[in-house]
């Protein structure tokens, strides 16, 4: 599938998590993945199987399959922009007629979009040393050594951009330079084809890659030696080697790179500026300490390359494992192998949401238990993900003979709290409690109800006991105990398929209905 980073974006999520969520779907590529990732994402949707002839009904915004793909349709009057691996604008009646009858609504979501601190240092680190090389230059000017020098840094950025591309993460520099043009998608495919090419490999690095080592060699150079040394025409030089090869893979392929023209440009520039300007004499020790900079700069592009290629299979091989961890038939079968719990009054005290809801989730808590504050946090999210569907019970080990004052004293003002204000309130509590843990500060805030009765808790905690729930956290779905196997937060990616399985809703536990 191609890439849907113009789409995802205008619908305002995340393009990497996107991707991801959906492509560990275990029914990926298949529209109902699609679906479930957006919801799964907070972004509420409906699909439909609708005839062309009721499109002229739909919103203005909608999903759907153009041309085998993804696309976000927005309708202005007969006209409709689409969205998908490029924006461009048709009619709808081509709409229509390029376009399968799957129909997806859904609720736009509004994020503010940050720069993640990974691209902040990426553009820092490039910024920064890009003043450091100017700088140096501008100390002894000489306009030639500088036109070479910003052509070492447009090298520089070209492979980065480069560097990107070939381990998967898109470049919207290159995919507007490539795209530009009549001849779209077959330039775009020439830049794609040359640049992920195995065709060229040495020491485990693509051609490239090579790319890249020279031409950061060659920025970092000049801190080092002198600007106008004869040692750039013997390294430029040899990069028309590169020219040679570049020229005659694309006619051997019959595929022209854009990319590879401006790069190759580049080096017959540098070639013909050093060729023509530099002309100081230069010593074994500035030979030797080139040799050592391009030596340094291929281990380290070479240990970056394969650092990436490393995380990038590891990637792929999580996909594959989760696809298989999140398909909901094993995870129903490993559910409803779990032993059945039966409470006396599932219903008691600290319950939350609609009583008459199909699925009923159990949290057995402690308010000392390290790992309960993530346990409540995810029942918290699901309680106002499904307000209507799920309903849940907090039930804490509270027992009179291993009473201590400050846990009584804990349970007490939960307890008060929920009285006095209710779910929200007493969810509020828990939330500022599980956040330090200071007990004079809690209870300064939710203090103890002198009158309050702790039995119906004691009782509650006592039949945890009896039903063999004395560790914490522990999540019941529907009297089913959540399989150990899985981790808690593993149980956003089936609570959709939870509340429509018949057997779970309505025949095993109809208590909980």
């Amino acid at each position: 599938m191609k890439s849907l980073n113009l789409f995802i974006d205008s619908i305002n999520l995340d393009s990497q998590e996107f991707l991801f969520q959906f492509q560990s779907h275990p029914n990926y590529p298949s529209a109902l993945a699609f679906s479930d990732t957006l919801n799964f994402l907070g972004v509420k949707n409906e699909a439909y199987n609708l005839e062309k002839e009721y499109w002229e009904e739909l919103p203005e915004e909608f999903i759907t399959i153009h041309k085998n793909e993804f696309a976000l349709i927005h309708r202005i009057g007969d006209q409709a922009k689409i969205f998908s691996d490029k924006e461009e604008m048709v009619s709808f009646e081509d709409v229509k007629k390029y376009s399968e009858n799957f129909i997806l609504l859904f609720e736009k979501k509004y994020i503010e979009k940050t720069i993640t601190t990974k691209n902040t240092f990426y553009y820092f680190a490039l910024f920064f040393g890009t003043a450091i090389l100017l700088t140096n230059n501008l100390i002894h000017w000489d306009i030639w050594s500088f036109v070479f020098q910003i052509l070492s840094f447009l090298g520089v950025y070209i492979f980065s951009e480069i560097f990107k591309e070939k381990f998967g993460s898109e470049s919207v520099v290159l995919q507007s330079f490539c795209g530009a043009g009549t001849k779209q998608n077959t330039s775009e495919d020439g830049c794609k084809k040359i640049i992920q090419s195995n065709d060229f490999e040495l020491f485990g690095l693509k051609f490239s890659d090579f790319g890249f080592i020279y031409f950061v060699a060659l920025a970092i150079l000049p801190l080092f030696i002198a600007k106008e040394s004869l040692l750039f025409i013997g390294i430029t030089s040899l990069s028309l080697l590169g020219v040679i090869y570049s020229v005659y893979y694309q006619i051997r392929q019959n595929i022209f790179c854009k990319v590879c023209g401006l790069v190759i440009g580049i080096l017959v520039l540098q070639f013909v500026i050093s060729f023509f300007n530099f002309r100081e004499n230069f010593s074994i020790t500035e030979l030797l300490l080139t040799l050592f900079i391009i030596l340094c700069t291929f281990f380290l592009i070479h240990y970056i390359s394969k650092t990436i290629e490393e995380k990038e299979q590891y990637k792929t091989e999580n996909i594959k494992n989760l696809r298989f961890k999140r398909n909901y038939e094993i995870f129903r079968r490993e559910l409803l192998d779990t032993e059945q719990v039966d409470f006396k009054n599932p219903k008691a005290r600290f319950f939350f949401g609609n009583k008459k809801s199909k699925l009923h989730i159990t949290l057995i808590s402690n308010p000392f238990c390290g790992y309960c504050k993530d346990a409540h946090k995810i029942l918290e999210n699901i309680l106002q993900k499904y307000p209507e569907e799920i309903s849940a019970q907090v039930r804490f080990n509270y027992l009179t003979e291993n009473q201590d004052e400050k846990l009584e004293n804990i349970i007490g003002s939960l307890n008060n709290t929920y009285s006095a204000q209710g779910e929200l309130g007493f969810l509020k509590a828990v939330h500022f409690w599980f956040e330090k843990k200071d007990e004079n500060n809690f209870l300064k805030k939710y203090p103890v109800s002198a009158t309050g009765s702790l039995k119906d808790l004691e009782e509650i905690g006592s039949e945890n006991l009896r039903k063999g729930l004395s560790f914490t956290p522990i999540f019941l779905i529907n009297g089913n105990r959540f399989p150990d196997k899985y981790d808690r937060e593993d149980i956003f990616y089936f609570l959709d398929d939870l509340l429509e399985d018949e057997e779970i809703i309505n025949e095993k536990h109809q208590e909980f209905s």
